[in-house]
């Protein structure tokens, strides 16, 4: 089998993974099951993959890794260039900026990225499914939607967080604020993806362009929360809300 041959069949596995996690759940779903969808042979699959479990954590490093990319292409973009270009300073509780038209600027290109972000997690919303179905058992994939918390630890294994503490060394992450990044920033978005298609297919008036636009202008709303003038509040008390500190 050539190399290009492999690749496919190894695609087309985890195509078949994704498919038959999400119908049937992953308790639900035998290898043997997986190996018929995908057309291989059950030896091929042990090729790629030691067992069913290792297929999954393939799935969940693969999503990991890309929305990881994502988030580390706005920052180089738009946070460590504005940076170097004097319009962005970092203090210890916000994020400062030159002028309304740097902020301006920075929330132009937030909505991009957020809007990337929604067209990404709707893509793969079939595996942030089974991450949803699977954090709520008590076995070894319940922590796997958890993984995502590490894209907003105050740490250097945190690539997002070098990144920027790198190009100033003031940026910090209290625990609060990493507590609302996941459960205010990614979450909706997980939640939104995962329940597309059921929200779709109700009895409800709504097409895909309109669902999109309409939770897209709701989350934008609800950012607006952390601006107040020319600052962006990362570790302090949002507009009219909670203290973060």
């Amino acid at each position: 089998m050539s190399n290009r041959a492999r690749d496919e069949a190894k695609d087309r596995i985890v195509r078949a993974s994704i498919s038959l996690f999400s119908e049937k759940g992953f308790d639900g779903t035998r290898v043997n099951e997986i190996a018929k969808e995908a057309e291989v042979n059950k030896a091929l699959i042990y090729y790629y993959f030691k067992n069913k479990e290792d297929i999954l954590d393939y799935l969940i490093e693969n999503l990991f890794t890309e929305l990881t990319g994502l988030s580390l292409q706005f920052i180089g973009d738009s946070v460590v260039k504005m940076i170097k270009n004097d319009e962005l300073d970092i203090k210890s509780d916000r994020f400062h900026f030159s002028d309304e038209e740097a902020l301006g600027k920075f929330l132009e290109q937030a909505d991009t990225y957020i809007e990337r972000l929604i067209d990404y997690a709707i893509e793969r919303r079939q595996v942030l499914r089974i991450l949803m179905l699977e954090s709520l058992k008590k076995r070894k994939h319940q922590k796997g939607l958890f993984r995502f918390m590490e894209m907003t630890y105050n740490s250097d294994v945190n690539p997002l967080y070098k990144t920027i503490k790198e190009a100033d060394s003031d940026y910090n992450i209290t625990d609060s604020t990493s507590l609302v990044k996941f459960f205010f920033g990614l979450v909706p978005i997980i939640n939104f993806a995962a329940y597309y298609d059921d929200w779709l297919k109700a009895d409800i008036e709504i097409d895909e362009m309109k669902l999109r636009s309409t939770f897209m202008g709701i989350y934008r709303f609800m950012m607006k929360g952390f601006v107040s003038d020319t600052d962006i509040m990362i570790n302090g008390k949002l507009n009219g809300c909670i203290d973060l500190a």
